[in-house]
């Protein structure tokens, strides 16, 4: 039975001045993930405010090898393994076939004590579903 291709998505929404600072703040949590990107990350404007950009990274996971269970989910929470510093919400209708995971900036502009690697992170999503043929 041939493996399962999968893709794997990264995005955040950073504050930055430009979109070199952004791409540069994607590239480190890229390297606190320990994973290896396909391709450059892609930076986009997010929406209307000149220093907030969406960071959108497809993630490579063939070095990871295989993984048991051989679902959605055992990819997910291995790409957010070095990412425990803050706390993940799931979707509710994941399943083995796709998992999404969120992170937000609390709330409390004053609450500092949950980031996720650098302090111009303002939120992050990563999914995992199967490859398109």
């Amino acid at each position: 039975m041939p493996e399962k291709r999968w893709d794997a998505t990264a995005k955040f929404i950073v504050a930055a001045e430009d979109v070199a600072d952004a791409a540069d703040i994607g590239c480190q949590i890229m390297r606190e993930m320990d994973v290896a990107a396909r391709g450059e990350p892609r930076v986009a404007p997010a929406d209307g405010d000149e220093h907030r950009w969406w960071v959108t990274v497809e993630v490579d996971l063939s070095p990871a090898g295989r993984f048991q269970p051989d679902d959605a989910v055992s990819r997910i929470r291995y790409l957010i393994r070095n990412l425990d510093q803050v706390t993940w919400t799931s979707d509710p209708e994941h399943d083995e076939r796709r998992a999404v995971y969120e992170w937000r900036t609390p709330d409390s502009a004053h609450d500092e004590q949950e980031h996720l690697v650098h302090s111009a992170v303002r939120a992050a999503t990563i999914q995992v579903m199967p490859a398109m043929a």
